[in-house]
């Protein structure tokens, strides 16, 4: 979703059905510019999509396919299993400009696309590859062993015909103090990506590895510095990362407690610090004083976390939890015009903050409306730019499971998300489909507006 022209437009892929929407000027209805099928042989999946600054559609997932890459591309061979794959499309989608596959003898996954000043292609994901291509890379050896998996960061030309560079980004130290863990396995996923004005690349994910390159210590913490497992679950931290274009590591660190933790977006502030999301288990997770701190706070279930770090990573300004007393995961953050922080995710827990006046106050599953016992709904919201209030925040959802993964702000202030249902009764308005057609991604178009208060449900 990220890089496009800001003019309304949105971007939806799933299992690789491209279906580019515009609302027209002055009409919330959405129109179909034009929907098409991509792929080979095998199974292809699609991640994450971006758009260059030619407007042509830039995306990328996972194929098993064996003959889904261009002439001329990067890398033109399936190197086992499932490997990423780029593609480019044209602006009008008439023709696909190249794909390529990245990979490796083992699963490779592409969770986050996103474009360069000069439209070269940045990449992000994990791996469980040994052979990963790895030219100009800071780490070029694998260090998951044989049950774990490494992060990555690959760039590509803007044309898809050569790799700029690909490093992986991994420990494998997972010992801690219990001498009963294989001290070989280390687990790392990377699921956020911001590039900056200069081309400097912002990677955040979640590391289970005491030697995970880490620069320096951000508040004392040390990654992976933790029991490893809690039951059968891995315990992980949040990391971020920093490279310059040219793949050099600048700085890489860690926060967290002493549970689960997790990185899942990332994005700048007008002054350069840096915004980072994710959702904890932990207990003593970092909250600063005077920020929102609600939710779960240990246990089993999870809260949002936001964070805002110096420009350096050197220090945490401000950091917030936010949720109820199920799980609430958050996927991906937008800034509006005045630095606030717009978050999207899912909630299961029926007391999430909502805001009075919120757009959808209740949770949208009421029991005795159906047989499912795990469901949940997306939220929006936002914080204040000191991350001290919830300036609003909604449920949005219907009579089943809702997950949100993608957000953006338009040219007009309002709130454009991706989300997946199952519900079968949605709030729809202006809709291009009206009625569920199965476990589809959806488009949600503006349901408020960033800088002004939000409208209720009508009863």
């Amino acid at each position: 979703m990220k890089n496009h022209d800001n003019n309304a437009s949105m971007i939806m892929a799933a299992t690789l059905l491209l279906m580019p929407l515009t609302a027209a000027a002055g009409s919330a209805a959405p129109s179909l510019d034009y929907s098409t099928y991509l792929g080979a042989a095998g199974t292809d999946s699609a991640g994450d999509i971006a758009r260059d600054s030619q407007g042509n559609l830039v995306l990328c997932g996972y194929s098993s396919s064996l003959s889904f890459a261009t002439p001329g591309a990067a890398q033109t061979v399936n190197a086992g299993g499932d490997d990423v794959f780029v593609s480019k499309i044209s602006a009008d989608g008439s023709a696909v400009l190249f794909t390529t596959y990245f990979g490796g003898d083992g699963l490779d996954r592409c969770n986050r696309i996103r474009l360069a000043p000069d439209d070269s292609i940045v990449i992000t994901g994990y791996t469980e590859s040994t052979n990963l291509p790895t030219p100009g890379g800071f780490d070029t050896t694998y260090a998951g062993g044989g049950f774990g998996s490494d992060a990555y960061v690959a760039k590509l030309a803007a044309d898809g015909s050569s790799l700029v560079f690909a490093t992986y980004l991994g420990g494998q130290d997972l010992s801690g103090e219990n001498p009963d863990i294989d001290p070989r396995i280390g687990r790392e996923t990377a699921r956020g990506l911001h590039i900056d004005d200069s081309g400097n690349i912002f990677v955040v994910g979640n590391t289970s590895a005491a030697d995970f390159p880490a620069t320096h210590q951000l508040s004392g913490r040390v990654c992976g510095d933790d029991t490893p497992f809690v039951g059968s679950v891995f315990v992980t931290d949040q990391f971020i990362t920093k490279l310059t274009p040219a793949g050099n590591l600048v700085f890489s660190t860690c926060l967290g407690g002493t549970a689960r933790d997790t990185g899942r977006g990332v994005t700048l502030l007008p002054n350069g610090n840096i915004v980072t999301i994710g959702h904890t288990r932990s207990s003593d997770y970092p909250v600063t004083a005077g920020a929102v701190n609600v939710g779960s706070a240990g246990g089993f279930a999870y809260s949002a976390v936001v964070n805002i770090l110096n420009d350096d990573a050197t220090a945490i300004l401000r950091a917030a939890r936010v949720g109820g007393s199920d799980n609430d995961f958050i996927q991906d953050v937008a800034l509006d015009d005045q630095g606030r922080v717009v978050l999207i995710g899912s909630t299961s827990s029926e007391d999430f903050p909502a805001t009075p006046g919120a757009y959808q106050p209740s949770f949208g599953w009421q029991p005795g409306a159906n047989q499912v016992t795990s469901v949940s709904d997306n939220i929006i919201f936002r914080l204040s730019a000191d991350l001290a209030t919830i300036d609003f925040a909604t449920y949005l959802g219907g009579d089943k499971s809702d997950f949100s993964f993608a957000v953006e702000i338009d040219a007009e202030g309002q709130i454009v998300f991706l989300s997946q249902t199952s519900s079968t009764n949605l709030n729809v308005q202006n809709p291009l489909q009206s009625t569920r057609g199965g476990d589809v991604t959806a488009l949600r178009p503006q349901p408020m507006t960033a800088g002004a208060p939000m409208a209720p449900i009508a009863s």
